[in-house]
This record gives structure tokens, sequence and C-alpha cells, in this order.
């Protein structure tokens, strides 16, 4: 058994990643448009894309669909969805 490849695997499985953005991107958000895009994001009514299109189109946001799909199935680091 390989130690090297179990101890890199475990490394990258532990927590600690990258925290979980779309909460403090929400939160710099003016009321208005922060009420839009939580609506935007628990609803099945518009893709991930067209969403962080918006977000970083209007706000330079810097977000990535992926980003946002993760956060959407709840499986990001802040367990929100």
């Amino acid at each position: 058994m390989d130690e090297d490849i179990i101890t890199e695997v475990l490394g990258d499985s532990k927590p600690g990643r990258m925290r979980c953005s779309i909460p403090e991107i929400l939160e710099s958000l003016p009321d208005y448009a922060r009420d839009a895009y939580e609506h935007l994001i628990t609803s099945k009514s518009a893709t991930s894309t067209a969403i962080t299109r918006s977000l970083n189109t209007r706000f330079n946001a810097n977000l990535s669909p992926k980003t946002l799909q993760r956060h959407r199935r709840g499986e990001c680091t802040c367990g929100r969805s």
C-alpha cells in the first residue's frame, strides 16, 4: 500500500478548504438585489450559469457557475443552499 497516496488524498479531504463565497457575495449586495438573487438561487427557474453571469456583470462578483452549483446542492463549506 502506498502511504504517500493515502496521505495526499486524506490531506485533500480534510476540512479547511476555501470558504463558500456565496453568503459573502450576497451580504455585499444592496437589499433589493440580495432578495432577488436569494430567490433565484433557491428556485430552480434559473441556471447557475445565468445567475453567475448576472452577478459578475452587475456586481463584479468573480463567481463561477460550479461554485454556485455546489452551493445550491448544499455541498459547499457553508452548508446552506
